[in-house]
């Protein structure tokens, strides 16, 4: 049985025999009884003290907060003790153990079970010292149980009764869960009952047994101690009444207490609720962002998804290669399992190749990403990472393709696959199948495709096309395979021998309406179309017509459009479909499909290509350009993707060809502020080889003979990026063409821009780049040329020029292309004006042996009016400040009185070189008898009296001719 029923059951004893007993005098007890139980509290007292102190040092934080809220709650507890000593003990336990809970609680769950009992010990000793002290003295007195045992007396009439009831659902209970409350119970009892019922079994035994001695003695006693007992009970009652009303005053100060707590904790809480409005006022402002990331991180979320699955994949992928390929070997001639096979590996390629497909269109629509970076700019670096890692996904998913293309190549899997279409060309399935396999293997693969053709395989997919004419799907899907391997210069010639172009063609008629088709011939024509020999068959079937009617008939068709003009964009290259696409209003097809798709990057960039090979060297489309508003698109394309390299860079190179001797055009791009996103691209894009050189061939065509866009490019610091071009890319003779061109064309007649060019260091450029590239002509023309015009006007430029040895490259370059007619124009032009007014520049020029090159290239192209006039130029110069005579002898014996006879005699019809041979042939003859001995032997008197006559007007020729006689007939 469980302490608690034994306990229950003394308490039901006690009551019965309570209710046939008579009340007990208290001053009958003897002395001896009295001291002997004073004796005894005062010791259990001491001891008491003794463990209230150890259990103080152990617990002296608790105790501190308990003592306060002991003090409040004294009274209460205090009468609660009068009921029984049972109750108030378990009472003021449940009261110590609630409070040490909750505040056990407040501070941290992590109380040990031992640390809470030592709590609930220092509460029960604490009071019960209090009673003890209060017991004692009147123990002393003579009356032990007035104070101490008083109260409880009072009330345990009323409480036993509880007790009773408590009792009976005790024993109800006590039947069904006896073992869990032994278990419980025993802990409870050994904390609420250590003091209680070592006491009241104590006294309640010597209550029992006195008062069973006592009754048989004074059962009969008179009624004068009958009414001593009344007046006792009646003086018990009052002091009842007077615990009662104590009790009421404690209990109006406890409610009181707890209103007050009740208020402060009313404050609290408010305080707490205007402390989480705050806070909620704060996080309101972080939700936007948590959902804004929430949003990126469920795109990472779908990122790192794929790339699980993708990395589940690429074992299984490899494995089931294997295994497909071995069971195609195995049975090459079962159907059925030709068939599975060739479906199963298409199924692995589709998933491939369809994951990196949906990734590539997520990249192009990147309206989320710009929500939140406009919402949220601080996002921006993390955009940028997500973009990279999207990035880098795409890459490993190629990758992955690329392994599973290897591996098949590397099984023999190709072999077997061709072999499949060999064995089985009437199986449509099979057929079908291998093709679609075929797009896949031969994406981006050079073994492969070459494998592919070297198996016969492109004659293989032309077949299957032909044995199936009206199947739109092998149609579409052998198109798409031939796209995949025109790539490769063979396989672009072998379709045109297998008449594949003509198949391709017959497609598009048979199946007008089939946007698919369209799209997959589309795509094979426009790699085909690099080739020459295939533009010249596409031509003759027409193509060119029926790519203009697709444009026309699937106008909002997006990617028809892409396509078609991808393809228009290869055509120009061949000089009469050039002028054809305009013809059939192409051109306007083409800006249509720019205007009407302008996100589409694809799109963009076919189309800018197209537009820039139908101005090549074409004046008339480039007119047709600019008046069907083309510059305008090809400019918003390059704002729409600032960051497309290869959108700016075959912008750029329209804009080389659209101003080319076209001055209408020039203008038109420069109020379009087209020189401002040039310059720009060129800055945002330094290490673009493509880029750089357009932008250089742009400007050097922009600023050709016009002065104000050579203003403009200097203003928006265009002369910079040109120069730094040269410099970053010296090994790309592409580059340093367009370069030397732009600086030739900027410093041409502007002094403005020879003088930047200048400080900028442009001079030490343009001589690096001749002397690095001797052997070519066209950076040896432009780079004289560019020379030539820095020094125009310019003194200090041709000193720079002398300086840095600046002739020796050119009068090399004129040496060793004395057959280049545009190239010994420039560098005659250089000369001149860098020898112009500068006498150390002529010296150096007849140290380096000069002369010779300048009389050779006037002898060469004599009929050459500018070259004469240019090479007359020089000799003039090189005339005067010739004290000693050092460069008129040096032209005496290099012939050079014949060369400048016979240029006048068959130039009598031109002014401006009859003009410029009087002036040579008057310095010559001046004061020197050795070339006017020369001159009488080369008849020079006739034709000077020819030249006289033929331009009488002309008072210079009049006058130094006159002037030449007189020399001549000197002796």
């Amino acid at each position: 049985m469980s302490k608690r029923s034994k306990r229950g059951k003394k308490k039901f004893m006690r009551k019965k025999f309570q209710k046939d007993k008579p009340k007990i005098r208290s001053n009958e007890l003897s002395k001896e009884k009295t001291k002997e139980e004073t004796n005894r509290l005062q010791k259990e007292k001491e001891t008491l003290e003794k463990e209230l102190e150890e259990l103080k040092k152990k617990q002296r934080p608790k105790i501190e907060e308990i003592k306060t809220d002991s003090n409040s709650n004294s009274n209460s507890n205090s009468n609660s003790n009068s009921n029984s000593n049972s109750n108030s003990n378990s009472n003021s336990n449940s009261n110590s153990k609630s409070k040490s809970e909750s505040e056990s609680e407040s501070e941290s769950e992590s109380t040990s079970e031992s640390e809470f009992r030592d709590l609930q010990l220092g509460m029960l000793a604490q009071q019960f010292f209090q009673m003890l002290s209060s017991a004692i003295p009147d123990l002393q007195q003579g009356n032990p149980f007035a104070n101490a045992f008083g109260n409880q007396n009072q009330y345990r009439d009323e409480d036993e009764d509880e007790d009773e009831y408590e009792y009976e659902d005790e024993d109800e209970d006590e039947d069904e869960d006896e073992d869990e409350d032994e278990d419980e119970d025993e802990d409870e009892d050994e904390s609420e009952n250590e003091y209680e019922d070592e006491y009241e079994d104590e006294y309640e035994d010597e209550y029992e047994d006195e008062y069973e001695d006592e009754y048989e003695d004074e059962y009969d006693e008179d009624e004068d101690e009958n009414e001593d007992e009344n007046n006792q009970n009646q003086n018990q009652n009052q002091n009842q009444n007077q615990n009662q009303n104590q009790n009421k005053n404690q209990n109006e100060n406890e409610n009181k207490n707890q209103n007050q707590n009740q208020n402060q904790n009313q404050n609290q809480i408010q305080n707490q609720n205007q402390n989480q409005n705050q806070n909620q006022n704060q996080n309101q402002n972080q939700i936007q962002i948590q959902n804004q990331n929430q949003i990126q991180n469920q795109n990472q979320n779908q990122f790192q998804d794929e790339n699980e699955n993708e990395n589940q994949n690429k074992t299984t992928n490899l494995q089931e290669l294997e295994t497909i390929i071995k069971s195609m070997n195995n049975s090459p001639k079962n159907e059925n399992i030709q068939i599975n096979s060739l479906k199963t590996l298409s199924k692995i390629f589709n998933m491939d190749q369809g994951i990196f497909q949906n990734r590539q269109n997520q990249k192009k629509n990147a309206q989320v990403q710009e929500i939140a970076i406009v919402v949220n700019p601080k996002n921006n670096t993390k955009q940028k990472s997500i973009q990279e890692k999207e990035d880098g996904l795409l890459k490993r998913i190629f990758v992955n393709l690329g392994k599973n293309q290897n591996k098949i190549r590397e099984l023999n899997g190709i072999k077997s696959i061709i072999q499949a279409m060999n064995n089985f060309p009437k199986n449509q399935n099979i057929q079908n199948y291998a093709c679609e396999v075929m797009i896949n293997i031969a994406i981006q693969n050079e073994k492969n495709i070459k494998m592919i053709r070297e198996l016969q395989g492109i004659q293989l997919i032309i077949k299957a096309m032909n044995n199936f004419p009206n199947d739109e799907n092998i149609q579409k899907i052998g198109s798409l395979a031939l796209s995949n391997l025109c790539l490769d210069a063979e396989n672009q010639n072998e379709i045109r021998k297998l008449k594949g172009i003509e198949l391709i063609i017959k497609a598009m008629n048979n199946f007008p309406n089939n946007e698919e088709i369209q799209i997959a011939e589309c795509k094979v024509l426009m790699n085909l179309a690099n080739n020459e020999l295939n533009r010249n068959v596409i031509k003759k079937l027409k193509g060119v017509e029926k790519l203009i009617a697709i444009l026309n008939k699937f106008p909002n068709n997006e990617d028809i459009q892409e396509n078609a003009c991808g393809v228009l964009m290869n055509l120009p290259e061949d000089e009469e479909i050039q002028n054809k696409i305009p013809e059939l209003n192409g051109t306007e097809l083409i800006i249509k499909a720019m205007n009407n798709f302008p996100n589409n990057e694809t799109m963009q960039r076919n189309a800018c290509e197209a537009l820039m090979n139908l101005a090549y060297h074409n004046k008339r489309n480039q007119n047709e350009i600019r008046e069907l508003k083309g510059i305008e698109s090809i400019i918003k394309a390059m704002n729409n993707f600032p960051n497309n390299e290869l959108i700016q860079e075959i912008s750029c190179e329209a804009f080389m060809y659209l101003p080319s001797k076209n001055k209408r055009n020039q203008i038109q791009i420069r109020e379009l502020k087209g020189i401002e996103i040039i310059i720009k691209a060129m800055n945002n894009f330094p290490r673009n080889q493509g880029i750089q050189k357009f932008g250089c061939g742009s400007v050097m065509y922009l600023a050709l003979n016009n002065s104000e866009n050579q203003k403009k490019i200097r203003k928006l610091n265009g002369i910079e990026p040109v120069i730094k071009a040269m410099n970053n890319f010296s090994f790309d003779p592409d580059v340093q063409i367009n370069g030397c061109g732009a600086l030739m064309n900027l410093a041409n007649y502007n002094q403005e821009n020879q003088q930047k060019i200048r400080e900028l260091k442009g001079i030490e450029t343009l001589i690096k780049i001749i002397r690095n590239h001797p052997s070519n002509q066209s950076i040896q023309k432009n780079g004289g040329g560019g020379l030539g015009m820095i020094a125009l006007f310019d003194i200090e430029n041709k000193m720079k020029i002398g300086e840095l040895k600046g002739i020796e490259p050119i009068i090399k370059a004129m040496n060793n292309f004395q057959n280049n007619e545009g190239l010994q124009q420039n560098l005659l032009i250089a000369l001149q004006n860098i020898t112009f007014n500068n006498d150390e520049n002529k010296a150096q020029l007849r140290e380096l042996n000069g002369i010779r090159p300048i009389i050779k290239a006037i002898n060469n192209y004599s009929s050459n009016h500018f070259i004469n006039e240019i090479g007359f130029r020089i000799l003039l110069n090189l005339c005067f400040g010739d004290q000693r005579n050092q460069n008129q002898n040096q032209i005496r014996n290099l012939n050079g009185f014949d060369t400048i006879i016979t240029v006048m005699k068959n130039s009598l019809d031109y002014e401006l070189i009859q003009e410029l041979g009087f002036f040579i042939l008057w310095k010559l003859s001046n004061n020197n008898k050795r070339n006017q001995k020369e001159m009488k032997k080369l008849n020079t008197t006739n034709i000077i009296k020819q030249t006289m006559k033929k331009f009488p007007q002309n008072l210079d020729i009049q006058e130094k001719g006159k002037l030449i006689i007189k020399n001549l007939i000197q002796k």
